[in-house]
């Protein structure tokens, strides 16, 4: 009896049961679907926060390695002027031509301290080079100087003068290679 009253009941009525019953099970999928997706979503969200601030360091570091690279550069230019006036070829002018190239845009790379020491520096070859070309001249019986003396004690003077300040290079130097607090703005 019990089967009859729902036979008489569900097959007249089919055509809004199936429907709202199917109505139903796909709301329930899409309110189950939807906070998942808000899940998704707030875990997407953080991951891409993240990679951005992965990308953030990794520019960082790029500019920092570029930055370096750059003062490296000009850093080799310092030893390589010392080492070639201590191997004895301070009368030639391709070394301050060098050095000067090597060196150009100094000012955008290191502080007040590095660019004066590159001015005096630059000044002292070249007062060096004139020295070192009297020396020279007097040395191959092309010239004949009453100062000759004089100017081999300042050629000597300044080339020890030269490496003293070779030997503080590294210690001036090393501020600027130091990029532990390094953070671009």
């Amino acid at each position: 009896m019990k089967w009859n009253f729902w036979l008489s009941f569900v097959f007249p009525n089919l055509n809004w049961i199936i429907p709202s019953v199917t109505s139903f099970i796909f709301t329930v999928v899409t309110i189950v679907l939807i906070c998942f997706q808000s899940k998704w979503q707030r875990n997407e969200k953080k991951v891409n926060s993240d990679l951005m601030d992965h990308q953030l360091k990794l520019q960082q570091a790029q500019i920092c390695i570029d930055l370096a690279e750059k003062r490296l550069k000009i850093y080799n230019a310092f030893e390589e002027v010392f080492r070639n006036i201590a191997n004895g070829n301070g009368a030639d002018v391709s070394i301050l031509k060098s050095f000067r190239s090597n060196t150009a845009g100094i000012g955008y790379f290191f502080g007040e301290d590095i660019q004066k020491f590159h001015e005096e520096l630059d000044k002292k070859i070249f007062d060096y080079r004139l020295i070192c070309t009297k020396v020279d001249r007097v040395l191959d019986g092309t010239s004949i100087d009453n100062k000759h003396s004089e100017n081999v004690e300042k050629q000597l003077r300044m080339a020890e003068e030269f490496d003293d300040e070779k030997a503080t290079l590294a210690e001036k130097f090393k501020p600027y290679f130091d990029f532990s607090r390094y953070q671009v703005n």
